[in-house]
């Protein structure tokens, strides 16, 4: 058993709280087509979920928001630190899988096209990244937030659902590329987090909605 579910490591003193927000979803979710690291809109249905997910957001009370650069996080992020009062950390380590060849196009083309996948031996696609790779940017990026979180700090990362995956990787001392296809986050969805002192994150909540989130802070203060 990793030490990040040890009943050791969950009953430590708690230094701060991590919340990890997937983006709304954009018309190349709608439309089964890959989003990798290019900027589709959000599709209908996403712009009201940005709408639900901000005020989650914004109900949670982050003392730093870091997001994903790209636009379907943004559009989060920004409007909830505009109301909190906050400065948006935009951290490229946790951008999405950069799927080159496969970007903008449905699963089918891509077999059309005898593009792989992200576990097929051929892989990465041509321009894509590997799986390895990603893993260390967002491991990165982890450590350095475990590094510089402070006593109360409450730390929103708005990023994506690839990312989601090399994060639980970083918890649960696996592989990303052992979980890739078998764990997935709805769009707008929480998972939340407690960082302990001694440098573990514990699993609190997977895949909350909005409205689950905001419950859950609204009985926080009760």
């Amino acid at each position: 058993m990793t030490d990040s579910i040890t009943l050791r490591g969950y009953y430590a003193t708690e230094r701060a709280k991590v919340l990890y927000l997937r983006h709304p979803q954009t018309v190349f979710n709608d439309e089964d087509r890959t989003c990798g690291q290019v900027n589709p809109p959000l599709s209908e249905l996403g712009e009201r979920q940005r709408d639900r997910a901000e005020r989650a957001l914004v109900a949670w009370r982050p003392t730093r928001i870091i997001t994903s650069p790209l636009d379907r996080c943004r559009a989060i992020a920004d409007p909830a630190a505009d109301k909190l009062g906050l400065e948006v950390e935009a951290d490229p380590r946790f951008m999405e899988l950069a799927y080159g060849a496969l970007e903008g196009i449905s699963q089918r083309q891509a077999h059309a096209q005898g593009l792989p996948s992200q576990l097929d031996p051929e892989w990465p696609a041509p321009g894509a990244e590997t799986l390895e790779h990603m893993e260390q940017r967002v491991f990165q990026g982890l450590d350095d937030l475990v590094a510089q979180a402070r006593q109360g700090d409450r730390i929103a990362i708005v990023a994506h659902g690839g990312v989601m995956r090399p994060l639980f990787s970083y918890v649960f001392k696996t592989h990303t590329s052992d979980i890739w296809f078998n764990m997935k986050t709805q769009n707008v969805a929480s998972t939340l987090f407690s960082l302990k002192d001694t440098g573990t994150l514990c699993l609190q909540a997977f895949n909350l909605t909005p409205e689950e989130l905001i419950a859950r802070c609204e009985a926080e203060t009760r």
